[in-house]
C-alpha cells in the first residue's frame, strides 16, 4: 500500500502547480473480494494520504450520517439531498476523494437495503470517479466477481480508467491488510 499511496501522494501533492487529473477514486471488489475489506483497505488508504494531501473517503453510511438517511440509497433520496452537488463541493475541496464500498448495506440504522441502495451508491460512485480502482486479493480466482459485473461494459460510459491493485499476504502472516494498524 505505500508503494500505491506514495505513487497517488506524489500525484497528487497539493503544492503542485498542475490541477491533478485523478481527484476521485471508486474503490471495487474486484473477483471475491469481500466488500469489508476493500472498504478497511480504502480508509487505510486515506489515512496514509491525509498525512501527505487533502484526502477524504467516504461511504454511504458516512454520507448519510452527514446528510441523513436514504440520501447514498435512492435517486429520489440523492436529489432531494443534493448528493451530486454535495459530492462534487467534497472534491474541489480535497485532492483526492475515495468512494469507498458499503461494508455492511444491511446494517440497522443506515437505511441501505441489501440490494438495491448499495447498488445504487456503488453506481453512484464509478460515475463520480475519475479512476475505479478495483481491488483484489494476488493468487485468487481472476473471474469477475459481481461488483465488477455491474460495471459498465466499457470505461467510455463513465469516462473513469480502470485500475487493479492486488493485496498480497506477507509470508507466515495473516491478511497484508490486518496488518497495517
Amino acid at each position: 500500500m505505500t508503494t500505491l499511496a506514495r505513487r497517488l501522494a506524489g500525484t497528487l501533492s497539493a503544492s503542485s502547480a498542475v490541477q491533478p487529473t485523478v481527484r476521485s477514486i471508486a474503490l471495487v471488489p474486484a473477483g471475491a473480494m469481500p466488500v469489508e475489506e476493500v472498504s478497511n483497505f480504502a480508509e487505510k488508504l486515506g489515512r496514509f494520504l491525509a498525512e501527505h494531501v487533502r484526502a477524504a473517503v467516504f461511504s454511504a453510511s458516512s454520507v448519510e450520517q452527514i446528510l441523513g438517511a436514504g440520501t447514498a440509497s435512492s435517486k429520489e433520496g440523492a436529489a432531494s439531498a443534493g448528493l451530486a452537488g454535495w459530492l462534487t463541493d467534497q472534491e474541489d475541496r480535497h485532492d483526492v476523494t475515495l468512494y469507498a464500498p458499503e461494508a455492511s448495506p444491511w446494517a440497522s440504522g443506515s437505511g441501505l437495503s441489501a440490494g438495491g441502495g448499495s447498488h445504487f451508491w456503488e453506481r453512484l460512485c464509478v460515475r463520480q470517479a475519475d479512476v475505479v480502482l478495483l481491488v483484489g486479493r494476488a493468487g485468487s480466482d481472476p473471474r469477475p466477481g459481481p461488483a465488477e459485473q455491474r460495471l459498465p461494459a466499457s470505461s467510455a460510459a463513465t469516462g473513469a480508467r480502470r485500475e487493479l491493485v492486488l493485496l498480497h499476504k506477507h509470508a507466515g502472516e495473516g491478511s497484508w491488510a490486518t496488518q497495517q494498524d
